[in-house]
C-alpha cells in the first residue's frame, strides 16, 4: 500500500538476533549490520527483502568489513562444542542431517539438539545453506 498510494520503494533487512552481549557490543553489531545493509543496497537496489544471511554472504564476497560480526560468530564457533567439526561435514554432506550424523558417529537427535543449541546462540540455522555456507566460509579463513 505505501509503496503504490506514495509512490516510494519499501526494503525490509533482516538483521542476526545476537546473544550474551556485554557493554556497548550490540551497538557494534548493529552499526556492522547497518554499514553492510546500506552497501548491499547501493549495489543490489532492486531488492524488496535482505534476511541476514543473504547480505553477509555478499559482504564476504566483496570483501566488506564485517570484522565484528565474523568474530563474534567465530567466537559462538568456538564456544560451542563439536560445532565445528559439524560445519564442515554438514558442508561435505551438502546438508543432510542423517549423513551427518552417521559420518560423525552421533544420533541423529543429537546432531539436532547441538544444531538448536548453536542457533539460539549464534542467531544461525545451520539447516539453511545460506547460514552453513557463511560458517564454513569462516572456519576456512580462521
Amino acid at each position: 500500500t505505501i509503496e503504490s498510494d506514495f509512490g516510494m520503494k519499501l526494503t525490509v533487512f533482516f538483521g542476526n538476533s545476537w546473544t550474551k552481549l556485554k557493554g556497548d557490543e550490540l551497538r557494534i553489531y548493529f552499526d556492522n549490520e547497518n554499514s553492510l545493509f546500506s552497501e548491499f543496497i547501493h549495489y543490489k537496489a532492486d531488492e524488496n527483502l535482505i534476511s541476514f544471511s543473504q547480505a553477509i554472504l555478499w559482504g564476504l564476497a566483496h570483501r566488506s568489513n564485517l570484522s565484528a560480526i565474523k568474530s563474534k560468530i567465530l567466537q559462538d564457533i568456538n564456544e560451542s562444542k563439536d560445532i565445528r567439526d559439524i560445519i564442515v561435514t554438514m558442508w561435505e554432506e551438502h546438508g543432510n542431517l542423517v549423513q551427518t550424523a552417521q559420518k560423525l558417529y552421533i544420533h541423529r537427535n543429537s546432531l539436532q539438539y547441538k544444531l538448536d543449541k548453536f542457533a539460539s546462540l549464534s542467531g544461525l540455522n545451520l539447516k539453511k545453506l545460506d547460514d552453513l555456507a557463511f560458517c564454513y566460509l569462516l572456519i576456512l579463513t580462521d
